[in-house]
């Protein structure tokens, strides 16, 4: 009887193959999705960061005029560059809405000492936010990704502003710089 040379694999083989890749499959794609999600909200933080470190240097430098106590100066950012270039999107790759991607430094001190206190709020057409939130708050647990109240947060505001709510409470705008384009 001649013996048959058997070279590759079975159905049987194969099909074992399969089922187990399509297992590992459903089980990494959820997480990646989560990895990615969690990328985006981080990158969203650290844009938001490093604006309110610019406009800092901006005051620092001369650039903006502080505002007096008890009140606030509003810069507007209208472009948000990512770490790829892409200029005016969100780490979502949705337009910045305008008007609602600013820092706000506020000047809660006293007459005797300027105690100022920096905040950012940006939100995109893909209804993803940071709703105005003081610097050492910001953290990705903050973003609100594909949310619909995202379209009112924060809060619009237009060269003719004259109030902004920080805390609760309502505070003066002292000035608006439309300017910012980092």
């Amino acid at each position: 009887m001649k013996r048959l040379n058997k070279k590759g694999f079975t159905l049987i083989e194969l099909l074992a193959v399969i089922i187990i890749l399509g297992v590992l499959l459903l089980i990494a794609v959820p997480a990646m999705n989560g990895v990615i999600e969690k990328s985006k909200k981080d990158a969203f933080v650290s844009n938001g960061k490093s604006y309110i470190g610019a406009v800092r240097y901006s005051f620092i430098q001369g650039e903006y005029a502080y505002p007096p106590v008890g009140s606030a100066t509003v810069v507007f950012v209208k472009e948000l560059p990512l770490d790829q270039g892409a200029k005016g999107k969100s780490p979502y790759d949705s337009v910045m809405r305008p008007g609602q991607t600013y820092v706000v430094v506020y000047n809660d001190g006293t007459d005797a000492k300027d105690n100022f206190r920096y905040f950012f709020g940006g939100s995109d057409e893909g209804n993803n936010c940071i709703p105005l939130t003081e610097e050492n708050s910001i953290k990705a647990e903050t973003v609100k990704a594909r949310n619909t109240s995202c379209a009112a947060q924060p809060v619009s505001l237009t060269s003719s502003s004259t109030e902004i709510s920080i805390d609760g409470t309502n505070v003066s705008i002292s000035k608006i710089y439309a300017d910012y384009m980092g």
